[in-house]
């Protein structure tokens, strides 16, 4: 390959079927300012045998470089003669390197479930990693696992980047390198007088508009409160519904327009007068770095959003906390009107400049770490609204603590003290470990229903406290240490179970079970039960649904089938999928199954993404049978 240096971008996304984010713009300007890239897709495919022997060539052979830019579907599994499949993720990607001749070429992976795969090469061929941190994973996607994959993603490689000040804080805190570069904007795409699309042409009164996906981060309730209070505003949202909507059906003043081409987004934003950002401040949204924030400012309309700690300090940002100050922020912004905002800021915030502080973290051996400067910085930003939000005030502690502001620290643990109404226990919980005060976690342990368990065990009483904050590796090493305390070796299991290491947690049940007799952990008894249930039993004649007729459903399907268990149908919450079939099954919508005679016996997820949510859908549709993960299929048919 010719060129400079060669990227590879294990992504997380696919180039051409998203909706361009963060990496498609990284890997556009790496090719600009002549780097090649091999932009690897999130599309872990199967394929035979005798279709794609173990050297890939002739599947490497069907792709080529244009102008710098290879993009590629990766291949996970390979299907034998036998029907077996076997993983190849780390032999594709070696093959791939010798194929295209890539020495020493830089890889950034953009999951932490890739760590095995990182490992795997970096072992082999010394192969420079390093992490693009955009979001809070284990939040993204409701999965505990991911948390832990993420800490050991953070041990191996060589260095992080992340999108925002919060992300980090905490990242930044590994034994890996950090840099932070924010999302950005390609502003030159807003310089156009576009016309107005033609739907936005019959609408009366102003248009609050919001582009993006309406998940369950989506502030729905704000928007439904907003609607009624406002009546002659139009409320435009532009983007993907992931969550149900049916609350927005009341006003008529809300108007879903769906995804549009990313070509179109543009004249959609500049025909908005003001744009939003109504998120909910949970734990993923609190690191989130918006990109749309960037998209409003270069099209030139006031952005009014919810307290994100990435947008204090941000020159173009009302800030709002509730619904009738959100509702101030907009009527002051459609006071004040459009603006030409400054070129400097916008040149600052472009992708190219983002792309050149990436290269530089890179490739520059004398990078220059400095991280107490940037988070003196960060709580300096926070200024007055650190007493403002929970979330804000608990940054703020953990930044005076790393800082040793000693005082600082003490001082606001008081007021944490004596407000504790003010603060979830999770919250109180992370900050009675991080400052070691272990009488005040013992405390919140037992308020939250855990006394019998603790009792006097300090052992214990920090392992759970680790377990209840999600910080799993923390908590194995921990754990392991201390295996043989009767009351360690069964909690452990539990955590192992938290992270889908099912294996693990299922022996340290049954050590406990053949040296101790009962569980006497209820919960432990619980996912004990569950694994012995769900490894053991014979599932074969069961009637067995894939909800989700997709990607990762045509995976289930085909690990379900070579170990001969027939699935029936799938279920899809795509209307235009019905009366169509996928891998040969009929595809229904879930209310069709479930509240008529079909009668599955269990329901298999197949969306790592929005599990919580589909399985809410299934109960709220009436659903009393069985529900399973897709994650835990693997290791259910390896003791089938």
């Amino acid at each position: 390959m010719g060129g400079k240096e060669t990227i590879v971008m294990l992504s997380s996304v696919h180039y051409e079927k998203n909706l361009w984010q963060r990496h498609h713009h990284l890997a556009e300007q790496f090719v600009k300012k002549g780097y090649n890239v091999i932009f690897i897709n999130h599309c872990g495919g199967i394929f035979s045998e005798e279709s794609m022997q173990k050297n890939f060539s002739t599947y490497f052979s069907q792709h080529t470089i244009n102008n710098g830019l290879l993009i590629i579907d990766r291949v996970d599994f390979i299907k034998k003669e036998s029907g077996q499949l076997e993983w190849v993720q780390n032999i594709f990607l070696e093959k791939l390197l010798d194929y295209f001749s890539l020495k020493n070429p830089v890889l950034i992976s953009y999951l932490p479930e890739f760590y095995t795969t990182i490992e795997y090469l970096k072992e082999k061929r010394h192969l420079r990693t390093f992490y693009d941190c955009v979001d809070d994973m284990s939040g993204l996607f409701n999965n505990k696992k991911i948390a832990f994959d993420e800490e050991k993603l953070l041990s191996i490689c060589d260095g992080v980047i992340v999108t925002s000040k919060t992300l980090f804080s905490v990242k930044g805190k590994s034994k890996a390198k950090c840099t932070l570069v924010a999302n950005a904007v390609s502003y030159e795409n807003f310089l156009t007088d576009y016309e107005k699309p033609d739907e936005l042409k019959k609408f009366q009164g102003p248009i609050i508009g919001y582009v993006g996906a309406i998940a369950n981060w989506f502030d729905k309730e704000l928007i439904c409160q907003l609607a009624n209070k406002h009546s002659d505003w139009n409320f435009v949202l532009v983007g993907k519904a992931y969550t149900d909507i049916a609350c927005f059906k009341p006003y008529p003043n809300i108007h879903l327009l769906g995804v549009k081409d990313y070509a179109e987004i543009p004249a959609y934003i500049k025909s908005f007068d003001v744009g939003i950002i109504p998120f909910m401040l949970d734990n993923l949204i609190v690191n989130t770095n918006p990109i749309k924030y960037y998209e409003y400012v270069a099209a030139g309309i006031p952005v009014v959003s919810v307290l994100l700690p990435e947008l204090i300090g941000e020159p173009y940002a009302h800030l709002a906390i509730g619904v009738d100050e959100f509702s101030k922020k907009i009527k002051q912004s459609l006071q004040e009107g459009r603006y030409i905002c400054d070129a400097g800021y916008l040149y600052e915030n472009s992708w190219s400049v983002r792309a050149e502080k990436v290269l530089d973290f890179l490739f520059d051996s004398n990078f220059c770490y400095k991280r107490e400067q940037i988070l003196e910085n960060i709580l300096s930003s926070y200024g007055d609204y650190v007493f403002s939000h929970p979330l804000i005030f608990v940054l703020a502690l953990d930044l005076n603590y790393e800082l040793r502001n000693f005082e600082k620290v003490n001082e606001m643990l008081n007021y944490l003290y004596n407000n504790p109404s003010s603060f979830s226990v999770i919250t109180q919980l992370s900050v009675g470990i991080d400052m070691e005060k272990w009488s005040f976690v013992s405390d919140i342990l037992r308020m939250m229903g855990i006394e019998g368990e603790i009792r006097r065990n300090t052992v214990l009483l920090k392992l759970i406290a680790l377990r209840k904050t999600e910080r799993y590796s923390e908590a194995i090493e921990f754990g392991e240490k201390n295996i043989l305390d009767e009351e360690v070796m069964q909690y452990i299991g539990n955590v192992y179970f938290d992270i889908e290491d099912y294996k693990k947690a299922l022996n340290c049940y049954t050590a406990y079970s053949n040296k101790y007799g009962t569980l006497k952990n209820r919960e432990s008894e619980k996912n004990y039960t569950y694994l012995k249930k769900h490894l053991l039993e014979n599932v074969q004649d069961k009637k067995i649904v894939i909800f989700g007729a997709s990607l990762t459903g045509e995976q289930v399907i085909n690990l379900l089938e070579r170990k001969n268990i027939s699935i029936k149908y799938f279920i899809d919450n795509d209307t235009s999928k019905y009366d169509l079939t996928f891998k040969e099954k009929n595809i229904y919508s879930p209310k069709q199954v479930i509240t008529t005679q079909m009668n599955p016996d269990i329901i298999i997820i197949s969306s790592p993404a929005y599990e919580k949510e589909m399985e809410k859908q299934l109960l709220d549709l009436g659903w009393k049978g069985e529900t399973l993960s897709w994650r835990i299929l693997p290791q259910i048919l390896a003791e089938y």
